[in-house]
């Protein structure tokens, strides 16, 4: 994790998303439901502080009340302690226009030199019932991803693209759980450049796809 892997002294690195996509409540659903938690690690390589901003968002485009969570990023720090909270500011934003609606933090981290950060952030949102698209992308240079997708393939076809230059590479999935769920990982731990990343299309039974829907990451 000592080396950079461009100009930027921010690394970023072991990213864990733990995705879980159902339809909505009720014997007729109307919306599907994702809940994802995406974890990762950051470091700042220089030998002076810097004042890290980003901006974690979710949103949705669903038709009659869409419904959007996402929590307060937990910004901790490895030190002798254990896991200590980093020194951060976190303002929270949201926008409803229409079908339309967002919600995001503008968060500013204190990221001391060489030390690792480790940054939490949980979000929800309704979609699309019939077929929808879920996009994970990343803004920095990021070694190491794990997508983790608990769904029951009964009810949604999922077909994932990977979006990096080795291409598309198959995920697995593991047998079928209680209930009929299973959970599908992809796992790299090549580098992905800039506004690289994944996406997730998803069909419920017998609906055509269609790759209109989309859901900021």
């Amino acid at each position: 994790a000592d080396e950079s892997f461009s100009d930027d002294p921010i690394n970023y690195f072991d990213i864990v998303i733990d995705a879980q996509l159902e339809p909505g409540p009720g014997p007729n659903p109307s919306y599907s439901v994702w809940d994802w938690t995406m974890t990762f690690k950051v470091q700042n390589i220089s030998d002076s502080e810097i004042e890290w901003q980003f901006n974690p968002s979710v949103a949705s485009d669903l038709a009659r009340k869409p419904d959007i969570y996402i929590s307060k990023p937990v910004v901790t720090e490895a030190g002798p302690d254990g896991n200590r909270v980093a020194t951060y500011t976190s303002t929270y934003t949201e926008e409803r226009t229409g079908i339309r609606a967002k919600a995001w933090y503008e968060t500013t981290i204190k990221l001391k030199p060489k030390v690792v950060y480790q940054v939490s952030i949980a979000r929800h949102a309704n979609d699309p019932l019939n077929s929808g698209r879920m996009t994970y992308y990343f803004n920095h240079s990021t070694r190491g991803v794990q997508f983790n997708l608990v769904v029951n393939p009964k009810l949604f076809a999922i077909e994932m693209e990977v979006n990096y230059h080795k291409g598309v590479i198959a995920p697995t999935a593991s047998p079928a759980g209680v209930g009929g769920a299973q959970q599908i990982t992809f796992k790299t731990d090549e580098k992905l450049d800039p506004n690289q990343g994944l996406q997730v299309y998803w069909t419920y039974r017998d609906a055509k796809p269609v790759q209109a829907a989309h859901s900021a990451n």
